[in-house]
C-alpha cells in the first residue's frame, strides 16, 4: 500500500498515511472506547465501505454489525440507509441526526 500511496501522494504524506493506518491496526479499541465517559455516538452510512489499492476499510458495515456492543458501552448509534462515505457532505441528513444527540446534552431543560 505504501508504494500506492507513495504515487499518488508525496513520499512524506504517504509515509504519515502509512504510519497513521499501521498504528491502527494495532490499537486495542475495545479496550480504548470502554473507558469513554462523555457522550458519544457513532454517525455512518449503512453503505459506507472505502476500498483503495486492494483495501478496504467498512465502516458502515462493522458499526451496523457491532451496534450492539456499542450502545452496550452507552454509544447512540445512526446509521443513514444506502449512505456511503460522503454522508458528511449532505447536511440535511447530518445536521438533524447530530442535533438530536447533542442538544438534550447542551441544552438541558
Amino acid at each position: 500500500m505504501s508504494e500506492w500511496l507513495a504515487e499518488r501522494a508525496g513520499v512524506a504524506e504517504a509515509q504519515l498515511m502509512v504510519t497513521f493506518y499501521r498504528a491502527l491496526t494495532e490499537w486495542r479499541d475495545e479496550e480504548a472506547v470502554a473507558k469513554f465517559t462523555c457522550p458519544r455516538m457513532a454517525l455512518a452510512g449503512s453503505d459506507d465501505v472505502i476500498a483503495t489499492a486492494g483495501y478496504s476499510a467498512r465502516i458502515g458495515p462493522l458499526v451496523a454489525e457491532r451496534r450492539a456492543d456499542l450502545e452496550r458501552l452507552g454509544w447512540a448509534v445512526r446509521l443513514v440507509e444506502r449512505a456511503r462515505h460522503d454522508l458528511f457532505t449532505r447536511p440535511e441528513v447530518v445536521v438533524p441526526l447530530v442535533r438530536a444527540f447533542l442538544d438534550p446534552i447542551l441544552l438541558p431543560g
